[in-house]
């Protein structure tokens, strides 16, 4: 199944995080919140609160030279992949399937400069490897996300 979720705008606060000794892990040090417009003229505002934690894009070292897993000059690119882990971990909050969060990352790296091949990439990568993820939450950080729409 394809999404036909598409992110037209985005908006976010200061995301200030502090990356474990290894930067395997990146845990928020103060609430933020980003929003997105989708392409069905909806407002979604995510919260995160204060010790969110992420690992970033889950992309092994091997690959790391083709897409990062950590930016320390792009706010949006890492908000992607934390986006996309609570997404994942909250199940799309019930409202988002598995195609629309993937869609969301992909549109979030596409907004934080990444070009289509590097972000269709990305995509197909969590296509074949992130599906068995949907619904766990590794780091017990679900709780430290919420979702308001509006109209």
């Amino acid at each position: 199944m394809e999404s036909k979720i598409k992110v037209k705008d985005v908006e976010y606060g200061d995301f200030k995080w502090q990356p474990n000794e290894d930067n395997s892990e990146f845990t928020l040090l103060a609430p933020a919140k980003i929003t997105l417009t989708l392409n069905d003229g909806k407002l979604y505002i995510f919260t995160f609160k204060k010790n969110f934690i992420c690992d970033g894009l889950s992309v092994p070292k091997a690959f790391q030279w083709f897409l990062p897993k950590w930016s320390k000059n792009n706010a949006l690119y890492n908000l992607a992949g934390a986006l996309h882990d609570a997404l994942y971990a909250n199940k799309g909050f019930g409202v988002f399937n598995r195609d629309d969060a993937d869609a969301i990352f992909r549109g979030l790296l596409r907004e934080a400069g990444c070009n289509r091949f590097h972000a269709s990439t990305a995509d197909f990568i969590l296509w074949i490897f992130g599906r068995g993820h949907w619904g766990q939450d590794e780091y017990n950080t679900s709780k430290y996300v919420s979702l308001n729409i509006k109209v």
